[in-house]
């Protein structure tokens, strides 16, 4: 069973406003004693419970916004007013439902074991594009 001062640390760690030293000086205890309770099996449990409670809920918070959301963004990406815009939407989109397109590229310059490379071909494509528009 957690004491009312340990309630009290979860509530501040939760809270995520203050530093842990704030935190210690606010419950009355020292930094070490602090850093002892973190690691109690009670605590963690505690701890880890609240924050997935609040982690779910955001899930599901946002879950109930997706519609809305994709809605947004397919009149952002038919919107011709700003083709900047249009054109990072359209590709936010493609990249959400393709994967980031890379390349990758395997060097082997008489080592033994191959160096990858990631390059980013789209995005080298577009900031061509945006040259040639102006």
């Amino acid at each position: 069973m957690l004491d009312e001062r340990r309630l009290m640390l979860i509530d501040e760690l939760v809270k995520g406003e203050r530093t842990r030293a704030d935190i210690a000086e606010h419950i009355g205890i020292s930094r070490q004693a602090l850093y002892n309770w973190i690691k109690e099996p009670d605590v963690v449990a505690e701890l880890d419970e609240r924050l997935q409670s609040i982690k779910s809920f955001a899930e599901k918070n946002l879950q109930t916004k997706v519609d809305s959301a994709i809605s947004n963004l397919l009149v952002l990406s038919n919107d011709n007013s700003n083709k900047r815009v249009q054109a990072q939407v359209n590709m936010y989109i493609v990249d959400r439902a393709l994967g980031k397109p890379t390349s990758k590229i395997d060097l082997e310059a008489g080592l033994k074991q191959a160096t990858p490379t990631t390059v980013d071909v789209l995005q080298s494509e577009f900031e061509e594009f945006d040259e040639f528009e102006k």
